[in-house]
């Protein structure tokens, strides 16, 4: 069975409705190694930072509005500063109480119940991932959680740890990989609908001359990247009706074609115990795989010139290029963004400023002079 017709079958998600069954869930927690599960200390430490913003804000409103000083409005700006930082210690609080949540194993032990149910694979949160994506080859550690895998592809969430100083900083992804049944060229769909300030959240930048336009209402929901002197290509794979399911389905998602892959991104964790995500993300990839089939089809002219053999003797026979990408279309072209260089400027002159003041102290003194 191949991936398009895995998802053509009706995903069961009951497991993740039901009532808990309590004892297999205490069973799966004690399996899990300690790496798994969310250390406890984090939760303590949520609840404290709660508790603590919660009396800070109480203290501040009691201690500025119950005496000195007597003017209101530095009154009233006591009491601004208080909520401010009252609220920096919720932010705190609560963030780290939603990773908690976020690592606990109820869900996992959910979406393990899912798999199981539809024939499936679920591996926990301590799996090396080794995909050809974006978000698979950013700087730092790489951890698989909740990896739910079928014939032909694959859904979870990826975990990348990156260092920053003696800091660490974390970030985490959906995902959904399938096998398209051919290698084709590197095309980005960078979905508009999840840009971030400063444009496109995915973790790689491309060079515009790469950019291309299509026909209708596409282009309000996506930018397309394909590599240069492929852009009939693209016009071959993305065809009105492949276009019109990425809108319908997928318009929230960024989509990544690469090595024989399809994948979608989401910066929300696409494996999750929640039923309603799991039901669209089915239909989802049940609608953009659909078309797999003609782009099995796609051949690079690059590669060879397709040949029809014809004798009186035989058959025509058709002779097609090899399947496969030339070297100009395995990879898109990525290219530092402006505000890169500005920030990196700006932290360079921050750093070397100490070293340029008496040299502008010595410019202007021989200038005057």
């Amino acid at each position: 069975m191949n991936a398009h017709a895995r998802f053509d079958q009706p995903l069961d998600v009951s497991a993740l409705t039901h009532p808990l069954d309590k004892a297999a869930h205490r069973a799966y927690r004690n399996a899990l190694p300690l790496a798994a599960l969310p250390p406890q200390g984090d939760f303590t430490r949520a609840i404290a930072l709660l508790c603590l913003a919660l009396v800070m804000f109480i203290g501040f409103m009691a201690l500025t509005l119950g005496g000195p000083p007597s003017d209101p409005r530095e009154r009233w700006g006591q009491v601004a500063l208080g909520a401010f930082l009252a609220l920096l210690v919720f932010a705190m609080g609560y963030l780290t109480l939603r990773e908690w949540r976020r690592r606990d194993s109820t869900a996992s032990f959910r979406i393990a119940q899912l798999a199981q149910a539809n024939g499936l694979e679920h591996s926990t949160g301590l799996t090396q991932v080794a995909l050809p994506g974006l978000i698979f080859g950013t700087v730092g550690s790489k951890r698989g959680i909740d990896l739910v895998s079928g014939e032909g592809f694959r859904i979870g969430n990826l975990e990348v740890t990156i260092p920053v100083g003696k800091q660490q900083v974390v970030q985490t992804w959906g995902f959904a990989a399938i096998q398209t049944g051919a290698k084709l060229p590197h095309i980005v769909l960078d979905a508009r609908g999840n840009n971030a300030l400063l444009g496109s959240n995915l973790p790689a930048f491309f060079d515009r001359e790469q950019q291309l336009s299509l026909e209708g209402d596409f282009d309000k929901h996506f930018t397309l990247f394909a590599p240069r002197k492929y852009e009939r290509d693209a016009l071959y794979l993305f065809t009105p009706d492949i276009m019109a399911r990425f809108i319908d389905n997928a318009s929230e998602l960024d989509a990544e074609i690469i090595d024989g892959y399809l994948f979608l991104y989401s910066k929300q964790p696409l494996s999750t115990g929640d039923a309603e995500t799991w039901t669209w993300l089915w239909a989802t990839l049940a609608a953009v795989s659909e078309k797999f089939d003609q782009w099995e089809r796609w051949r690079d002219d690059r590669l060879g010139e397709t040949v029809v053999r014809d004798a009186w003797w035989r058959k025509p026979e058709v002779r097609r290029p090899p399947r496969g990408v030339a070297s100009g279309g395995r990879r898109l072209t990525q290219k530092t963004p402006w505000w890169a260089w500005v920030i990196a400027a700006a932290i360079g002159a921050l750093v070397l400023w100490p070293f340029l003041i008496p040299v502008f102290e010595g410019f202007i003194r021989g200038f005057a002079r």
